[in-house]
């Protein structure tokens, strides 16, 4: 429980009674009266110690299993509510908002034990609000989360100011960001009864960073690390309408050596598949617990082992196979097909599970397609590319193991075997680049440790379980996802960089015919570039269909 004084201090509290039961005779069942007393006591005491407390939140969920949801609100009254009842009578002019959480329970539930609350914000300064988990532990995710069931129908009907809670279990290492989703995602709060909304994790608790392994880059807050991340929401959160110049006006002055447009679009369109593989699985994945995005890994309903009993198995660490991730629906809101339905193609006009893999596959080639020969000159610049390619290289992961999982299910060994070898290609392009710049960690409920490579060979597991031999060949199979798509109607574009990975120029509407030609005839009347190889790369739609080497 934190205080800080001069200053708003919102914090849950719950039926446990911590370190207290050591010195009481306490413990956590409804009908313990001591328990109950000694909460109501401490509440009043809490709002006499600090007057410029203005406000907290009550959560009635932690360690109250066996409690109804009437008897959970019930029994967050009495421990609560009746002390700040009194408190507020005898102090009438003390600011003080209360805020209930609804978790496990019903607004009619909480309305039935704390109305007296809410009538004194009548006679007093006490404001009553709701609040809500509204996108329950993944807030990247499906744009229509329906995880709260009735809860918003119930405080629209009865015009509840309500606070929602958006977590973000999904991204602590990876700057996302893809301002699309963002917009639209806020977009669909049901605004006619929001107070206002904040985000934050809860397995991870950013403070200073200490992951990165460049000695320069530790210490500072994670809040500046994933600046680009947290500038969205906290813009876009506050203006919708915001345009995209602003976000691109800040990458120019960040990054003066990187061309902000197609920075701008390649880390958007890197971002934007990963909220698609949370939005197919997570009707089963709901919790923290249960699914990590940046680890693929969950651990169900069990937490980690204890240290020393990990002997390094799949199963210890809590990898999420294709076998199960098969059984996984999609999110509740989500209008799409499960894996398991497309294998049995029985989707029934919803959007199956090969649309979603190509949509993903399609915009993690586009961002590869901008950005993959870049490296940046300034720190900060090789930082912020290698972000966007580790955002490409995972949702390419993610795209291929979708497919892997449903041709399995679908009994396509031979196709489920190609797509595992490209996920487990795209894998080793993610994990190696992840564990240049960073260490791993132990979280509550899930361990990556000793380092990103942990699940390389978790990954050639599944592919030997599929019928593979060997190692795919990840050279040939990586390099032919980035010339996928066909020239359309003959026109591409051919973009030239020198070996550093500069993008030095544009030829638009190039016929694809003379493009060594028309290469050459640039450089060479571009006197201060010096002889040596440059490399040419053919897009289509900012998607990548060739690449070669000129020398000047």
């Amino acid at each position: 429980m934190l205080i800080v004084e001069d200053s708003r201090c919102r914090f849950l509290t719950n039926i446990d009674p911590d370190f207290a039961k050591n010195s009481y005779d306490m413990a956590t069942g409804k009908s313990n009266k001591v328990t109950t007393d000694y909460f109501s006591q401490a509440i009043t005491t809490l709002l006499e110690t600090y007057p410029e407390l203005d406000g907290f939140g009550i959560s009635a969920g932690d360690h109250m299993g066996s409690f109804t949801s009437a008897s959970r609100i019930a029994w967050s009254y009495e421990a609560y509510g009746k002390a700040i009842g009194e408190y507020v009578k005898a102090n009438p002019t003390r600011e003080l908002t209360i805020t209930h959480r609804g978790l496990s329970t019903s607004l009619a539930d909480v309305y039935a034990s704390w109305q007296p609350i809410k009538d004194l914000e009548k006679t007093t300064k006490v404001t009553f609000d709701f609040e809500l988990k509204y996108s329950l532990a993944h807030m990247y995710n499906t744009l229509t989360p329906r995880f709260y069931g009735t809860q918003v129908d119930e405080a629209v009907a009865a015009k509840q100011p309500t606070w929602l809670t958006l977590r973000n279990d999904d991204f602590h290492y990876l700057n996302w960001g893809d301002p699309k989703f963002a917009r639209d995602f806020i977009s669909n709060f049901p605004m006619s009864i929001v107070r206002g909304w904040y985000m934050g994790s809860d397995v991870y608790h950013p403070t200073t960073a200490y992951w990165p392994k460049d000695p320069t880059e530790k210490g500072q807050l994670e809040i500046q690390r994933n600046w680009y991340m947290n500038m969205l929401w906290g813009r876009i959160g506050y203006n919708p309408k915001i345009s995209d110049d602003v976000f691109k006006n800040n990458l120019k002055k960040r990054f003066t050596d990187l061309d902000q447009e197609q920075l701008f679009t390649a880390w958007s369109r890197a971002s934007r598949p990963l909220q698609k593989i949370t939005e197919l699985v997570s009707g089963t994945w709901k919790l923290d617990v249960d699914w990590y995005i940046e680890g693929c890994v969950g651990a169900g309903r069990s937490y980690i082992p204890k240290p020393g009993t990990d002997n390094a198995t799949s199963q210890q660490k809590q990898w999420k196979t294709i076998r199960e991730m098969v059984t996984a629906i999609p999110a509740s809101g989500s209008t799409w097909c499960s894996i398991e339905q497309t294998a049995s193609n029985s989707c029934n006009g919803k959007k199956d599970a090969y649309t979603v893999a190509t949509e993903m596959e399609d915009d993690a080639n586009a961002a590869l397609g901008i950005i993959g020969t870049w490296s940046g000159s300034a720190k900060q610049s090789k930082i912020a590319v290698n972000n966007v390619k580790q955002l490409g290289f995972l949702s390419q992961y993610y795209a291929n193991k979708i497919r892997a999982a449903t041709f399995w299910k679908a009994n396509n060994l031979v196709k489920a075997r190609e797509s595992q070898a490209k996920a487990y290609c795209w894998w080793v392009n993610y994990s190696t680049s992840m564990d240049a710049m960073y260490d791993t960690d132990v979280f509550r409920t899930y361990d990556l440790t000793p380092n990103w490579r942990f699940a390389d060979k978790y990954n050639l597991e599944e592919y030997n379980d599929l019928g593979g031999t060997g190692t795919p060949n990840c050279s040939e199979l990586v390099s032919s996802a980035r010339k996928q798509l066909p020239v359309q109607n003959g026109a591409v574009d051919l973009w030239i960089y020198n070996l550093q990975g500069k993008l030095l120029h544009v030829i638009t509407n190039t016929s694809g015919e003379s493009t060594t030609v028309q290469a050459k005839q640039y450089l060479k009347s571009k006197p201060g570039l010096r002889s040596g190889i440059y490399i040419t790369v053919l897009k289509s739609k900012n998607l990548e269909v060739g690449r070669g080497k000129i020398y000047k």
